[in-house]
């Protein structure tokens, strides 16, 4: 094997490691900060007046009498091999058909951000380079400065309170499933989409014009 493909790989498996790693302290100190949180989560799925009895039986049948070790193993073992439990909240429902259930969305937010991203970030940064110091640049940089630092979620309760409430474009919470109508879906996705690529678009601007300026 030569050198730089030597160099290659080890460089791969460092990132896998070190990813690997990451991947395991976050879980574990993930799992530590939900099970020191107040509250019972037998209590949660039964209600505050059910017998001590039938709480201390779904405590047993949850492995919630266990210590925190040996429930963190039974967590990770069972996470490996695809099964990642039961949802206290949703009524037992099995999380990984949960995740499947709804990953299609997911991804498709994720998508349709992406490509809102590109279509503001590489106009913009063109147009500001084009007309350096003019009112665009000028206009530009005020906006981008104020978008990266707008926290997400406030940008979200600023559409919905403008473009919801106000000029009622969309509904608040309105949702279109995929399986029903493919335009109604990518509607409803469209102001989520435009919220979460706002900010990155602004980043994206910046670095794409400082590097457009070094170029030319």
């Amino acid at each position: 094997m030569n050198s730089p493909l030597r160099e290659s790989v080890r460089f791969i498996a460092r990132r896998l490691g070190i990813t690997a790693l990451t991947l395991f302290f976050s879980s574990l100190a993930t799992f530590a900060a939900f099970a020191l949180v107040p509250g019972d989560p037998a209590i949660l799925s039964l209600g505050i007046e059910a017998p001590p009895e039938q709480v201390a039986a779904l405590r047993a049948e949850m492995g919630l009498d266990r210590s925190l070790p040996v429930r963190y193993l039974s967590w990770l073992s069972g996470f490996l091999t695809g099964n990642m439990g039961n949802s206290t909240r949703f009524h037992g429902e099995p999380i990984a058909a949960m995740i499947r259930e709804r990953l299609p969305v997911t991804a498709a937010l994720a998508l349709f951000s992406l490509v809102l991203i590109l279509l503001i970030a590489l106009p913009v940064s063109f147009l500001t380079v084009r007309r350096e110091g003019g009112v665009v640049d000028r206009v530009t940089n005020a906006l981008t400065a104020v978008h990266i630092s707008f926290p997400g979620f406030f940008l979200g309760v600023l559409f919905i309170w403008l473009f919801g409430v106000i000029l009622k474009i969309f509904v608040p919470g309105g949702y279109v499933p995929y399986s029903i109508s493919i335009p109604g879906f990518a509607g409803s996705l469209f102001f989520p989409a435009l919220v979460t690529a706002i900010p990155s678009a602004a980043v994206m601007v910046k670095f794409l014009r400082a590097s457009l300026f070094r170029e030319l």
